[in-house]
């Protein structure tokens, strides 16, 4: 795929602000579901038991215990609260002898939290505390952040460790290094939709793309986040690209990719299939020629190449098996490890009987600190919810222009919120943004010169606001590292 015009100077402003400020956000330390994200890429590779057997020169133990954790994690990882089988609790009886494993237990009554106490056990793959660690996601975002981490570990080698920094200071560039993954994937979804977009419409809504989708509340903030979301978003928009240039192979391997990154991507899955079996069926027009029906035949053999493709690049990093029950789970519901997090939350019918998380407190009610008072301020003022702005904007945008093929597409998508919000809810936060492209594109094709730049004046005002101190619009402010944190490394269950 060539971009001729990355030389363009609107492209390379837009970079340069994302890098800029994606960089203000990135620096601040990890948050609760981040912390727990760190040890996943180590104990995929089989942790501290192959860093243990190629300290002692034994590599076809090393390569063997990898393997095994390999496919320990493809099998369960993309579940939730896993039922793990017995014989795969057995995978690493010989390692745990080897060295010696001892499962963590929970702090005793008045018993300090403290970095050692950590420091004294493996970072290993566990079946036995699994439970903690299945999330409903793929392999894909554990794989891209072993560079990452391969550079922290480096860069921290002589000095204050990945642990130290986190608990020591509430900024630092290490936590910069830990997300350059994920901030690398913002960058890409900015490439691609400018990609995008100045293929349809030119530069100049191209340039318009890229700042609405910049100013999108939630890009700034969690972008720069190893949450899987920030993984998945380019893959979308690299599906749509595929699509809309006719690339089905292309699209095929994005969107295995996106799937692969986060579940969730399979919202784009019937709004590419109707794009493919009706908004295309027509084609071929010139200013001499009319637009010729394409068959039917012809359609559904490009989706069936779209959809065979997508499943084999996503079958590396996902038991299908398990891929589907999890996808399922919100319509069947499915057993699971009651020690880990309760599936049952997730269900239609539960989500639909009582869903009320405010902000800065979980669904269980924890709470992760205090808000900035700006911040409340502006969520008072702006509707911090995305459903009824996204669903208005959407059907002003597309009206008459909704069987434009990449306006087609993002109104398509944009209605996918609907199903998305009854299990995660409606907030502007990390899973927000997969729609942001989206409502990008929708904002640059709808607005006017006049009225667009001044909604992107008032939006930067509101992203100033946000970025002053990045951390406590996440309401995560004080030092003392949360409860959750220590929950999430095993001391407390």
């Amino acid at each position: 795929m060539r971009f001729p015009f990355v030389r363009e100077r609107g492209l390379l402003a837009l970079v340069l602000v994302y890098l800029i400020l994606a960089a203000a956000a990135g620096s601040m330390r990890l948050d609760g579901d981040e912390f727990g994200f760190v040890p996943d890429s180590y104990e995929l590779i089989g942790g501290d038991y192959t860093r243990g057997y190629v300290r002692d020169g034994k590599y076809m133990e090393a390569l063997s215990v990898l393997g095994r954790a390999y496919y320990f994690h493809w099998k369960y990882r993309p579940l939730n609260s896993p039922l793990i089988d017995a014989s795969d609790k057995r995978l690493f009886e010989g390692e745990e002898r080897e060295f010696g494993y001892r499962r963590p237990i929970d702090l005793a009554g008045g018993e300090e939290k403290s970095e050692d106490r950590y420091r004294t056990r493996l970072v290993v793959p566990d079946p036995e505390r699994f439970y903690m660690n299945g999330a409903g996601k793929p392999l894909l975002p554990a794989l891209l952040n072993i560079p990452a981490l391969a550079l922290v570990a480096v860069v921290t080698k002589g000095g204050p460790d990945l642990l130290k920094i986190q608990f020591g200071n509430s900024y630092h560039p290490v936590f910069l290094m830990l997300r350059a993954s994920a901030i690398l994937c913002g960058l890409l979804t900015l490439v691609l939709l400018y990609a995008l977009a100045r293929h349809e419409w030119g530069p100049e809504k191209a340039v318009k793309s890229g700042a609405f989708f910049l100013l999108f509340p939630s890009v700034l903030l969690y972008f720069p986040n190893i949450h899987h979301d920030a993984y998945m978003v380019p893959f979308l928009v690299g599906a749509v690209y595929g699509v809309i240039r006719g690339r089905y192979v292309l699209a095929g391997i994005s969107l295995g990719l996106a799937l692969a990154s986060k579940n969730t991507a399979l919202l784009m899955v019937p709004v590419l299939a109707a794009y493919i079996l009706w908004t295309s069926r027509w084609e071929g027009a010139t200013a001499s020629h009319a637009a010729c029906l394409v068959p039917i035949q012809v359609r559904l053999v490009r989706l069936l190449k779209l959809a065979l493709v997508a499943f084999v690049t996503l079958l590396p990093f996902a038991n299908p098996y398990s891929y589907a029950v999890e996808v399922l789970t919100p319509f069947t519901g499915r057993d699971f490890d009651r020690r880990g997090e309760n599936v049952d939350q997730w269900t239609i019918a539960s989500s639909l009987s009582s869903k009320a998380v405010s902000t800065g407190i979980s669904s269980s009610g924890e709470r992760f600190g205090t808000v900035r008072n700006e911040v409340r301020v502006l969520q008072r003022l702006v509707p911090w919810t995305v459903n009824l702005g996204f669903i208005i904007i959407a059907i002003l945008a597309c009206g008459a222009h909704a069987q434009e093929r990449l306006m087609g597409i993002a109104f398509g998508f944009t209605l996918m919120i609907f199903p998305h919000s009854i299990i995660f809810g409606d907030a502007l936060g990390y899973r927000s943004l997969m729609f942001a492209p989206f409502f990008a594109f929708l904002m640059s094709y709808w607005s006017t010169s006049r009225w667009g730049w001044g909604m992107l004046a008032a939006m930067s005002v509101m992203t100033a606001v946000l970025l002053v101190d990045p951390l406590t619009v996440r309401g995560d402010a004080s030092p003392d590292p949360s409860q959750r944190w220590w929950s999430e490394l095993g001391f407390t269950r």
